[in-house]
């Protein structure tokens, strides 16, 4: 009767009872994910791709587009990825895992991402 009514619970509040909640990671979590990987993600619904060297250089794509160069670091007390684009100042963003993906998280801002091993910019 009780997993009855958790069933019922579910249904009524819109979840399937199995949604897994976001962890958001630590600096140093962010380093070691980041630091030789490239993230394959989405923006405004096109594919992308960055890479993030060692040295704090990012190279940013959109499929179709352009290599974009910028720079990037970690900011330990915020436990915050920040990247550097010609066009703006550092922006900074938290970055979450469900244990599947991995999600940018800003204001208003909340996309996923997986990462692939090594500089991988090319669709």
């Amino acid at each position: 009767m009780t997993g009855m009514l958790l069933a019922v619970a579910c249904v009524l509040s819109g979840t399937s009872g199995w949604a897994v909640e976001e962890r958001r990671l630590e600096a140093a979590e962010i380093t070691a994910l980041l630091t030789g990987q490239t993230a394959l993600g989405e923006n405004r619904g096109r594919d992308t791709r960055q890479y993030f060297d060692a040295s704090g250089r990012t190279d940013y794509v959109e499929r179709g587009g352009q290599v974009d160069p910028g720079k990037w670091r970690v900011d330990d007390a915020k436990n915050q990825y920040c990247s550097l684009w010609a066009r703006g100042g550092w922006a900074c963003y938290d970055i979450t895992t469900d244990g599947t993906r991995y999600y940018w998280v800003g204001e208003g801002y909340h996309s996923p991402f997986s990462m692939v091993e090594g500089r991988k910019l090319k669709f």
